[in-house]
């Protein structure tokens, strides 16, 4: 586990400072889907300009919420990651 670091001493979250290289990272939001439907979670657009990615999953409908856990891929630029950033895109089917 990676420990968040403050950028200034306003910041009220932490930030993580990511050299190049593949990561695990824990969703904080639980996901939840009505029976019958699938979502497609995929990297926002910001995360790709930002030179780092994730693949995108498909989520069954009809299970119990979990928080899903994503291999994140950061380029050679690094990545700044704000502590609640949002970095993928929920979209329900069904």
């Amino acid at each position: 586990e990676l420990a968040r670091e403050k950028r200034d001493a306003s910041d009220e979250r932490g930030w993580w400072l990511l050299e190049r290289g593949s990561y695990l990272v824990q969703l904080n939001e639980a996901i939840l889907l009505q029976a019958g439907t699938i979502g497609f979670l995929s990297p926002h657009p910001r995360l790709l300009e930002a030179g780092a990615s994730h693949p995108t999953l498909c989520l069954p409908g009809g299970r119990q919420p979990h928080a899903p856990v994503l291999p994140l891929q950061v380029g050679d630029r690094g990545l700044a990651l704000e502590e609640n950033a949002r970095i993928s895109l929920l979209a329900v089917v069904g």
